[in-house]
């Protein structure tokens, strides 16, 4: 594996990294995926990537030991969990399914 290195890869490298991914799926033609990954790599590119948004429409859950809200979605995978998610992709320029980035086109916001 080329990309494997002796030194741990930084959050914001893996979550790039992860981000990177989901660019290349938005290229492919299929309209269903099944994206099987290490909940560390997703969480950072879910909720660690400026340009990924989550968008939840369930209801919010509480914390039982206090009034704070947590969403169901931002929270840690579990072991083997499922989660079903519809991914669009979108820039102020209005994006057009080309995501390599030229040198004057905006990378991509993904939502999620």
């Amino acid at each position: 594996d080329d990309s494997w290195t002796e030194e741990l890869e930084t959050r914001e490298d893996c979550s790039e990294r992860g981000y990177r991914g989901l660019l290349w799926l938005l290229e492919q033609s299929e309209q269903k995926v099944l994206l099987v990954g290490h909940g560390g790599l997703l969480n950072y590119t879910m909720n660690g990537h400026t340009n990924v948004v989550l968008v939840d429409g369930r209801q919010q859950q509480h914390k039982d030991d206090a009034s704070e809200e947590i969403r169901c979605i931002t929270k840690r995978f579990g072991n083997c969990e499922l989660r079903e998610f519809i991914i669009t992709a979108w820039d102020s320029a209005g994006y057009n399914n080309d995501v390599t980035n030229g040198a004057n086109q905006q990378e991509p916001v993904i939502t999620l």
